[in-house]
């Protein structure tokens, strides 16, 4: 009798652990786990769209390409812990961010976009949930451009 109910005990767990709405405090199913089938913040890549430095006013661009932990590009979606903050001193920036794509090929891909203000030191920091992408902030140096002098 303890033999009996001590296994069903165990398929029950086991079932909870690999059916994600059978137990919904768990994020990630056990299959999904060990096949590493799963958004990973170091797998993920950050490109920029610009070379430094770049001239108030212009509009900047970067792309964060996400991965699961097995190297597989991983769909984003809004139910993704992604976050993207950009601050200049104390001042934080806003942005606007497009997730994925209709294009399957581009579906990993989400697209940053903000506008430089005043020249200065840039900061900016790419989180999924609690895990900084490349464990990192990056820094930017913005200049006055030609036209954004004010010349007498």
């Amino acid at each position: 009798m303890l033999v009996v109910s001590v296994s069903v005990c165990g398929l029950v767990t086991l079932a909870a652990m690999t059916q994600p709405s059978l137990a919904p405090e768990a994020k990630h199913s056990l299959l999904q786990y060990v096949t590493g089938k799963y958004l990973y913040a170091p797998s993920c890549k950050v490109e920029w769209g610009w070379e430094e430095p770049q001239q108030v006013g212009e509009t900047m661009c970067f792309t964060v390409l996400c991965f699961q932990r097995n190297g597989q590009p991983y769909p984003i979606c809004d139910t993704d812990d992604l976050a993207v903050s950009i601050t200049h001193g104390t001042r934080k920036i806003t942005a606007v961010m497009e997730l994925g794509s209709d294009d399957p090929a581009q579906a990993n891909t989400a697209r940053v976009k903000f506008t430089v203000r005043t020249a200065g030191v840039y900061t900016i920091s790419v989180t999924i949930g609690k895990f900084k992408v490349y464990l990192f902030i990056f820094y930017f140096n913005i200049t006055f451009g030609i036209n954004s002098l004010y010349l007498e």
